[in-house]
């Protein structure tokens, strides 16, 4: 049915006739197909039809831009994830290639492997324009990487360092430049596992929490490296069910549980506390700037403003305290929060935080100021007053229309110009 693309709505009729014909293979009654080869047979019909249509567009696109990444699967196999971004009639698309194995992650192993894939669907280095990637040395190394060994076959090629990885990249070059971040996301893990492994203090934890907040639990993150919003999404959590958190691990501890009783001093503290609610002021600062850059159609026109909005709210970060950390400070009374004793809080410990803090938030604004410098910033700024549609003053039938005309000979280098 996949491979003549069959409506799926006729898998009924087609079981019925392999029912009348007694078909061999055929042994249910219940209209499903139960042979051993069915989902090799299912899956290569499905990439026979996929790989077919994407081959059609790439066909008929103009230009190929490529964007790669390293990954490894379940047996730690290197892997090379392949997306093709095709340029047709104006309009730019991005399809899924394949994950394909490589035999190490050198640049030359990648690129003899992305250079076979490209020609066995007939894609020739010629038409390729462009290398997004992560920005690691292997793929964008101004000798030996990727790019480097694309540009000797296209040497107007570009490469482009992906801006999401470069935001992300800023968050984790400011995480590693404090040590207490590490030590936090460690404690926040280390929660998130004690709960994630037991339903019994899940359930405990999530009836403590209704009795609390009159609302149901949001559930405990983990903070991943590879996943750029997730430390947001752990400190929220944390933030709503500390309270209920700190009740569950009290009477976990009062039986004797050991791993309960760490946990509980390293969340009870001045500083854990007062950076959960710092964190909830900075990250979402973060979020919001990777979410921009992750749209489909990202302004050029943005990106400067976002940068500069973002280096603005960080800098009044540093010098004062933010809205949930104001609020941590001004329910903080008697060495209590929330009704409950917080330890570690004498006002050397809450000066050391606020040097951490402060520490912290600066490296924040040094990562994005060097991931973003300002000349690049306004070359964006350049780029969108050349190619924005919204720029361009109106023909004389009141349309704005842009056409590219050649700037090099033979060279399929071309230059925008309005008419």
């Amino acid at each position: 049915m996949a491979t003549h693309v069959i409506p799926s709505n006729q898998f009924v009729a087609q079981t019925e006739l392999l029912r009348a014909l007694e078909a061999p293979d055929f042994v249910t009654t219940d209209g499903i197909y139960h042979h051993s080869d069915c989902v090799d047979d299912m899956e290569k019909a499905l990439e026979d039809v996929v790989m077919n249509q994407k081959q059609e567009k790439i066909k008929r696109s103009d230009f190929v831009g490529l964007i790669i990444d390293e990954t490894v699967n379940i047996t730690v196999n290197k892997k090379l994830i392949v997306y093709l971004k095709l340029e047709m009639e104006g309009k730019v698309e991005t399809c899924f290639l394949g994950n394909y194995d490589v035999d190490c992650g050198t640049a030359r192993c990648i690129y003899d492997r992305l250079v076979a894939v490209l020609r066995e669907i007939d894609v020739e280095l010629s038409r390729f324009i462009g290398l997004g990637s992560d920005g690691a040395s292997v793929m964008m190394g101004r000798h030996g990487g990727v790019g480097a060994l694309l540009k000797q076959v296209n040497p107007f090629s570009i490469q482009v360092h992906c801006v999401a990885h470069r935001a992300a990249l800023a968050a984790l070059d400011a995480e590693k430049s404090v040590d207490n971040i590490t030590s936090y996301k460690n404690t926040i893990s280390s929660v998130y596992s004690f709960y994630k492994h037991s339903a019994t203090r899940t359930n405990r934890l999530r009836q403590l929490t209704a009795e609390l907040h009159d609302e149901d639990m949001v559930s405990l993150k983990q903070p991943c490296a590879v996943r750029w919003l997730s430390l947001h999404r752990a400190v929220k959590a944390m933030k709503h069910n500390w309270p209920a958190v700190v009740m569950e691990l009290t009477e976990e501890a009062l039986r004797g549980n050991a791993k309960a009783q760490g946990l509980l001093g390293q969340i009870q503290s001045y500083s854990f506390i007062a950076m959960t609610h710092a964190l909830s002021d900075l990250l979402p600062v973060m979020t919001k700037l990777n979410l921009v850059f992750q749209k489909d159609d990202v302004n050029l026109s943005s990106i400067r403003p976002v940068v500069q909005a973002s280096v603005a709210a960080f800098t009044q970060f540093r010098d004062a305290p933010g809205p949930e950390e104001e609020t941590f400070l001004a329910g903080y009374e008697d060495g209590k929060y929330m009704d409950i004793k917080v330890t570690n809080a004498s006002d050397r410990s809450i000066q050391a935080f606020r040097k951490v803090r402060e520490r912290f938030v600066q490296h924040l604004i040094d990562a994005l100021q060097d991931r973003f410098p300002e000349d690049c910033l306004d070359l964006l700024h350049c780029f969108d007053t050349l190619l924005n549609p919204r720029r361009y003053p109106p023909t004389q039938n009141g349309k704005k229309e842009l056409f590219f005309v050649p700037l090099i000979e033979d060279k399929g280098l071309l230059c925008p110009i309005i008419l």
